[in-house]
C-alpha cells in the first residue's frame, strides 16, 4: 500500500541567545515544526489550521490552532462556532487530527528513538459538560488508533497511563524484544517524565475541572 504522505512544513529553532524565545520556547522546548493546513468553513469560506510539532530532548507533542487566532494565548484551546468565528464540518475535523497523525508518523520515521504525542487540550465545554476527560482526546484516541491499529510498526502508551491529563504517546517498535524499549527510548521516555517533574503545576492545566477536583479530594 502506497504511504500517504503529510503536508510540508517549516521549522522555528530555539537560539541560547534570543530572550524572545525563552519566553516562546519554554520548559525546555527548543524547536516548533510548523505546517499550513487550509481547510473549508460550512459557507465554503477559505481558512487555514497552523499544526505544530513542539519538540524536546527525546520527544515531541503535537498541537494544532486557527491561524486567525495565531497571537492569542488560548489558541490552542478554541473550538466551535461561537470561540472560532466559523463552523466546519465534522469531516473537516477529523481531516484536520488525520493531517495531525500523518506528521506525528513521519516524525517517529526520521526520529525513532524518540516519542511522539498529543494532548486532547481542555476546553471550557469539556468542564461545563463535567467530562472526566476531553472531548478532543477521545476524537484523538480513536482516529489515531484507526489510523494505526493494522500497523505492527507503532506502539500506544496505555489509555489509562495519561488519561488525567488527556495526554497519549506513541513510539516505533524497534527493539527485537517484543514490548521492550531500547536503551535509548528508555533514556527518552526518562526525559519526557523528568519535564513534568520540573514543572508539576502544568499537570493541573491538562485536566478537566472534575478530573482535578477528584484528584485534590484523594
Amino acid at each position: 500500500m502506497k504511504k500517504i504522505s503529510a503536508i510540508k512544513g517549516n521549522v522555528k529553532r530555539k537560539t541560547c541567545d534570543d530572550t524572545i524565545n525563552q519566553i516562546n520556547f519554554p520548559h525546555g522546548l527548543f524547536e516548533i515544526h510548523s505546517y499550513t493546513l487550509p481547510i473549508v468553513t460550512k459557507k465554503d469560506k477559505p481558512k487555514k489550521i497552523i499544526i505544530e510539532i513542539h519538540r524536546y530532548k527525546g520527544f515531541a507533542l503535537v498541537k494544532f490552532y486557527p491561524f486567525h487566532l495565531k497571537k492569542n494565548p488560548k489558541k490552542y484551546e478554541f473550538r466551535g462556532e461561537k470561540s472560532l468565528g466559523y463552523a466546519v464540518s465534522l469531516k473537516t475535523v477529523y481531516s484536520i487530527i488525520h493531517e495531525c497523525i500523518l506528521i506525528m508518523r513521519d516524525y517517529l520515521d526520521e526520529n525513532p528513538e524518540e516519542f511522539v504525542g498529543y494532548v486532547g487540550q481542555v476546553d471550557d465545554k469539556d468542564n461545563k459538560r463535567k467530562r472526566e476527560q476531553s472531548q478532543r482526546s477521545s476524537i484523538y484516541n480513536t482516529i489515531t488508533t484507526s489510523v494505526f491499529e493494522n500497523n505492527n510498526q507503532y506502539k500506544f502508551s496505555s489509555k489509562k497511563v495519561f488519561k488525567e491529563i488527556n495526554l497519549r504517546l506513541i513510539r516505533k517498535i524497534i527493539s527485537k524484544q517484543e514490548n521492550r524499549l531500547t536503551k535509548k527510548q528508555m533514556e527518552n521516555y526518562r526525559y519526557f517524565l523528568s519535564e513534568f517533574e520540573k514543572s508539576p503545576q502544568i499537570l493541573y492545566t491538562l485536566m478537566t475541572e472534575t478530573t482535578l477536583n477528584k484528584f485534590n479530594e484523594n
